[in-house]
């Protein structure tokens, strides 16, 4: 049963990391401040307990901790984000989710949308299983995405051509 107050859960995934969780949440507060919607911002349990609410605070947001793996030091755990934090936000990530979404569930809130931060591809699977509806949430601008996207192939190109130099100096040699 959905309470009386809010017709509409959302679960707002945020990455953890600064420069990703503010956007979320002030689209949550945005959300929020239609009748008839709570929205939940899903934080790590390094982010929650390194954070204080900042003075006037809103509580229209409400607060869901779980685990990614990482929770005394977060991403300083294994010096900065890479494919072991993304491996194990993913394992540990979707597994506490999951649990933190059956518990709204036997509280009579549902979540009914998982509005996820786009490093956060595996949320999706965790949205559908549950029967939610998603949402990638972009943080960036396409213009800085699309910046990022020609910085990559650049370096990559950029590599791949020493690497070629090399195999090609090598090879008649």
């Amino acid at each position: 049963m959905v309470s009386s107050d809010h017709s509409l859960h959302i679960l707002l995934l945020p990455f953890p990391v600064q420069g990703h969780i503010n956007p979320l949440l002030r689209f949550g507060k945005c959300l929020a401040a239609h009748g008839g919607i709570r929205c939940t911002l899903g934080a790590t349990r390094f982010v929650a307990s390194s954070t204080k609410p900042g003075p006037g605070s809103s509580s229209s947001i409400h607060v869901a901790v779980f685990s990614n793996g990482y929770d005394g030091g977060g991403l300083d755990e294994l010096d900065g984000p890479g494919v072991p934090y993304f491996e194990q936000l993913a394992s540990a990530g979707s597994e506490t989710l999951d649990a933190l979404a059956s518990e709204a569930a036997e509280h009579g809130r549902p979540v009914h949308v998982v509005v996820y931060d786009a490093f956060l591809p595996w949320a999706q699977s965790m949205a559908w299983w549950r029967g939610a509806a998603c949402a990638a949430f972009l943080t960036q601008t396409c213009a800085m995405n699309a910046l990022y996207a020609h910085a990559w192939v650049l370096i990559f190109c950029n590599v791949m051509n020493k690497i070629r130099k090399c195999t090609d100096t090598a090879s008649s040699s």
